[in-house]
């Protein structure tokens, strides 16, 4: 089975603010393409944080394992999927300066969300689902504000 997950967040820079984070899941069946999606409000964060959440948030729905494709505009969560979030927990949740690692508790869970799964980031580039799940997004922020 394949899954392709994409997110979005409102939030954006490391300045902490409410707002709103979205994402889309397209499952692969053998019956054709089945869309889940989802929109939360969420309080005084980062962008970095968000940009976890919407992670975080499809991930929890998946049940089995699979072959999954997250696409995110965040370098912070790419980095911290292929390899980063690995190293922090090697090194006690510590970052490369020492200090504790920011947003420990949502690394933990997504590490172990991803376990089984066989995992492929695409960072940076604007999906065909972009301005639907933007538009989504921003919608739900709105609701809040």
């Amino acid at each position: 089975m394949k899954v392709s997950i994409y997110t979005y967040t409102t939030i954006r820079g490391p300045a902490k603010r409410t707002g709103a984070i979205g994402y889309l899941m397209v499952v692969e069946t053998s019956k054709g393409p089945v869309s889940r999606h989802g929109t939360e409000s969420v309080g005084e964060c980062s962008g970095n944080r968000a940009a976890l959440l919407a992670v975080l948030y499809a991930l929890r729905r998946l049940t089995k394992p699979c072959e999954l494709v997250i696409y995110t505009d965040s370098a912070y969560v790419a980095n911290g999927i292929t390899g980063d979030a690995a190293k922090w927990q090697q090194a006690g949740w510590k970052n490369s300066k020492g200090e504790d690692t920011a947003n420990r508790e949502e690394w933990e869970e997504c590490l172990r969300l991803l376990s089984g799964h066989q995992t492929e980031v695409i960072c940076g580039k604007i999906h065909e689902y972009y301005f639907w799940l933007r538009n989504e997004t921003r919608r739900k922020a709105g609701e809040n504000h």
